[in-house]
């Protein structure tokens, strides 16, 4: 891609530890000790980009990165699907640049369509990727679920953002290719939802 230079594509180092399928949950309180477990065993470990943050950061943006063996793994969290949703696009995009020099310039709307939970967010997540490696190059700030309809399967979102510039302003942190279904999970409760996407990089 063209974004006043050719950027080089790096793949970045991933820690020996290795993100492990979550088994179906018995229980909504068997899910949610799990996830406490899991969320204090990394709290001090780097992540899959070999980036070593405070859990309350990672708490406050509401997502993370999972090593995986070959990919890596995105896990965004909120209290309905909407916020799990927004995080996981911000996981996206902050994968792949540094979100603290990305300025609200314009806005850009996005659509997606499935016939399940699945494929409404492959969808979605599909469409925002292809417009940050073609024009506009889009880069979001900020992002936000707009409308959600769950007997439909369609989803409207709009992020705050600007174009992605690596010769004057931004930089190119790592490279995601494509998403995949490979253990997409959305594993909802009464207060919170946690995704899980997996995307190959």
């Amino acid at each position: 891609m063209d974004r006043g230079g050719s950027p080089r594509r790096k793949r970045l180092r991933k820690s020996p530890a290795m993100a492990q399928p979550l088994p179906q949950p018995s229980s909504t309180g068997d899910l949610t000790h799990r996830l406490a477990s899991a969320h204090v065993d990394n709290a001090d470990n780097a992540d899959a980009r070999g980036v070593v943050e405070p859990r309350e950061v990672i708490e406050r943006r509401r997502y993370e990165y999972l090593d995986h063996p070959a990919d890596i793994q995105l896990h965004s969290w909120g209290p309905r699907l909407e916020e799990a949703l927004e995080a996981v696009m911000m996981a996206m995009y902050g994968y792949m640049t540094d979100l603290e020099k990305v300025d609200e310039v314009y806005q850009y709307y996005f659509r997606g369509q499935g016939h399940d939970l699945h494929t409404m967010i492959f969808s979605v997540m599909e469409e925002v990727l292809c417009v940050f490696q073609s024009e506009p190059f889009f880069i979001a700030k900020r992002f936000e679920v707009t409308a959600f309809d769950r007997e439909k399967f369609t989803i409207e979102a709009r992020g705050y953002g600007e174009s992605f510039d690596m010769e004057r302003k931004h930089t190119q942190e790592g490279d995601i290719k494509a998403i995949t279904y490979s253990n997409m999970q959305v594993l909802e409760q009464p207060e919170r939802t946690d995704l899980y996407v997996i995307v190959d990089i």
